[in-house]
């Protein structure tokens, strides 16, 4: 007799478990939006969406494509190395059509509490009222949904914009003197976007050195001040 298995979230991972589990396993996957894709799904400006995903309009991957794909499901031939997050989404798309994943998945439907039951069990509750018994539970929701900001900016009262709200950098147009805090990748994008001759950039970091991972097209800007927090 097969079980009854529940996957959160219809990102990278939510098809991936979707796929490894459905031979095995009654999936149910359970996506908040109203599409497969999680983080790169671009629904910046849209009224409709339930949630702002950290994609911006000019975003590229970081990583060639063939360290991002499935080893089941290659990119179409011809793909750039480093792509836009609407060509990754596609990809997501076709992944989840080619397996049959679709049906499996419950979109515009979130899951607001998962709780153990007695006989081992997980009892897992949804936003249209419903709560049901899996037998387990995969949790494939992501960690990039809720910005993080620092504390000792509360009393700040100048512009403050978090990454996962970017979109476009003529947003700070206006401001000629912007710090950026963090130094991963969302920052050093940020950053290349940002700078303007006349503007004053400053990169704030928490690591002990001043050394930062900058792309290379940044070497004649060197001037930009780079410090630790």
């Amino acid at each position: 007799m097969r079980r009854d298995v529940c996957v959160i979230g219809a990102g990278v991972a939510g098809l991936a478990a979707a796929k490894f589990l459905s031979p095995h396993f009654n999936v149910t996957v359970f996506e908040r939006s109203h599409t497969v894709g999680g983080v790169w799904f671009y629904n910046k400006g849209n009224s409709n969406a339930t949630h702002v995903t950290p994609m911006y309009k000019n975003l590229k991957t970081n990583l060639p494509n063939h360290l991002m794909s499935f080893s089941d499901h290659s990119y179409p031939d011809g793909s750039p190395s480093f792509l836009t997050h609407q060509q990754t989404l596609d990809y997501l798309e076709g992944y989840c059509d080619k397996f049959g994943l679709r049906d499996l998945i419950k979109f515009g439907t979130t899951v607001t509490m998962v709780t153990p039951t007695e006989n081992g069990e997980w009892s897992v509750s949804t936003d249209d009222g419903r709560v049901k018994k899996y037998c387990g539970v995969a949790v494939c929701s992501g960690n990039f949904n809720s910005p993080n900001h620092p504390e000792n900016l509360v009393n700040y009262r100048g512009y403050l914009s978090h990454s996962i709200s970017y979109d476009d950098p003529g947003e700070f147009d206006s401001f000629n003197t912007i710090m950026i805090i963090g130094a991963g990748n969302s920052a050093v994008d940020i950053l290349t976007a940002l700078w303007r001759p006349h503007k004053q950039l400053y990169l704030v970091h928490r690591k002990d050195h001043d050394l930062v991972g900058l792309p290379d097209i940044l070497d004649p800007w060197s001037h930009i001040p780079v410090q630790g927090l």
